[in-house]
């Protein structure tokens, strides 16, 4: 799902709404985090567990990780690595209702 701009007013109060598994986790781009902060909060959600940020080696792990486990052929629900949002701060990983 994409975030569009304009059509969520952005919450300055981005913990009120969202809460990170960890610190390395949280570093996303602002914009993006308030954005996704007031989608939570016109939708009367709480984002939990969410992971945001990552490296490129450990989206590379990840890409492995998925290769082997689909015997050689990519799940298509891991993006292959320095193309993935996450590496730039612009995508996170939801748990729960979302």
């Amino acid at each position: 799902m994409k975030i569009i701009p304009g059509k969520f007013p952005e919450e300055k109060d981005i913990e009120k709404y969202i809460s990170f598994v960890s610190d390395e986790s949280r570093n996303c781009s602002l914009v993006f985090l308030r954005r996704l902060a007031a989608f939570a909060r016109d939708n009367g959600h709480k984002m939990t567990g969410i992971i945001g940020r990552r490296s490129s080696i450990k989206q590379q792990q990840l890409w492995d990780a998925d290769l082997k486990k689909n015997k050689g052929r990519p799940s298509e629900k891991v993006a292959r690595p320095f193309t993935s949002w996450h590496e730039f701060g612009c995508a996170v990983d939801l748990d729960g209702d979302y």
